[in-house]
Parts: structure tokens; C-alpha cells; sequence
């Protein structure tokens, strides 16, 4: 995953299921008409969800992708957005941190309460609309931009050489 451009959208990219909280943030969405969001995946919550996005102009459904589409699609976004509150850190909020864009994601660490700002994105409390509004208001292009660095740095923790000398080294003590 590479940066592409500034980006003029967020993103939201996962399987379309009751327990990913995609109708949170197209609530928060609906009420952001001047914000744009793209959102994609397959699953048993689709037909709901492309519903309640008819008729915002500023919501999109992308379908499934291709992987040379993600990548293109990830590295023009703003931010990635992840509402499900029942994960602690999903495959494409790495892929968004390797393209040097931000993510917006539900806080794992349930002690800190309301909006926490980190060098590469912010933690909600939870997924409630009104949280994705104040981050996504937050989070505007030029943030977003700051935070490239940053975001591409701790993305490297998750790479495959990182991984493979972990492992060694573990196997080695």
C-alpha cells in the first residue's frame, strides 16, 4: 500500500455485517453532506445498508474490490474509518497506516473516555454517529497530511521483515 494523493474522501472497507457498525457511519455521514464517504465489502448486511445510503450524494458504495482497486482506493482516500467496537486493530486500518493515511477506529483501551488524538489517527469511545461526526470534523485533509509520516512509521511494526525477525528472534532465545 503506497500514498496516492491528498485524498477527498474517507473510506470504510470490511465485511458489511451487523457487528461492523457500517450503519453507524453512514448515520454519521448522512449528516455530513459535505463530507464524502466511500464504503465497500460484501456481506449479509448489504441490501440494508445500500438503502439507508439512497439518496446522500456524499455516501458511495464501492462493492468488492480487486486488490490493485484497494490499494488505489486507499492510498486517494482521507482516513479510514472502522466502527466495529469488537475488534482491536483490523488488517485494513494497517493497510490505510502503510498508505500514510489516518484511521478513525472505536478504542480498544476502554479506560480512556470520549476522543483520543495519537500521531497516526483517533480512538472513539465507541461508534456512536456523533463520535464518527466530531473525529471526522476533526480529521480534515490537512491533519490528515500531518499525520503521513507518522502513519507510514508504525505500519513498518506490522510489515512481513518486521514479523519474520520477530520470529526469529523468538526462536532463537
Amino acid at each position: 500500500y503506497k500514498y496516492i494523493s491528498n485524498g477527498k474522501y474517507y473510506l470504510s472497507m470490511c465485511r458489511l455485517s451487523p457487528d461492523k457498525n457500517v450503519d453507524r457511519i453512514i448515520r454519521a455521514f448522512q449528516q455530513m453532506p459535505d463530507k464524502t464517504l466511500y464504503f465497500g465489502g460484501f456481506g449479509p448486511d448489504k441490501d440494508k445498508l445500500l438503502n439507508m445510503a439512497k439518496g446522500y450524494k456524499n455516501i458511495n458504495f464501492l462493492g468488492f474490490l480487486s486488490e490493485k482497486q484497494l490499494r488505489e482506493v486507499v492510498g486517494k482516500s482521507i482516513a479510514m474509518i472502522s466502527a466495529s467496537e469488537n475488534e482491536d486493530f483490523s488488517m485494513n486500518l494497517i493497510e490505510s497506516l502503510a498508505a500514510g493515511k489516518p484511521t478513525i477506529s472505536s478504542n480498544p483501551d476502554r479506560e480512556h473516555k470520549g476522543m483520543v488524538i495519537t500521531k497516526t489517527g483517533i480512538y472513539l469511545e465507541n461508534s456512536q454517529p456523533e463520535n464518527i461526526i466530531k473525529a471526522v470534523k476533526y480529521l480534515k485533509v490537512e491533519q490528515a497530511v500531518k499525520m503521513k509520516k507518522d502513519c507510514m512509521e508504525r505500519a513498518k511494526l506490522y510489515s512481513l521483515d518486521n514479523f519474520v525477525n520477530t520470529l526469529i528472534s523468538a526462536l532463537t532465545k
